[in-house]
């Protein structure tokens, strides 16, 4: 990998067990016991409540980065066409 791959690997690797560390400290801190003492249906349907959290997050986030796109391609599409206009008014005096 490319030293540039490798800063970027590291940052991931860094991040993630820092986030990893804060949720498990919390989520003892707020339940108690052991995760590992707990049943493996209890773990699979915790995993799959944090699942749907994770995709109601995503989905959630992708509209706001659509609507986000959207606005800005309003205020290039004003921004062009002002552009535009002031060109064709400078021509037009010419």
């Amino acid at each position: 990998m490319t030293p540039a791959q490798e800063s970027h690997l590291a940052e991931i690797l860094n991040k993630t067990s820092q986030i990893i560390s804060t949720k498990y400290r919390n989520g003892q801190a707020e339940h108690g016991g052991n995760l590992f003492d707990m049943s493996l249906i209890d773990l699979i349907d915790n995993g799959i409540a944090e699942a749907a959290d994770q995709l109601t997050y995503l989905l959630t986030a992708r509209s706001k980065a659509l609507d986000l796109m959207n606005d800005h391609r309003g205020v290039m599409q004003a921004w062009e066409d002002k552009i535009h206009e002031e060109a064709c008014e400078h021509l037009s005096k010419s």
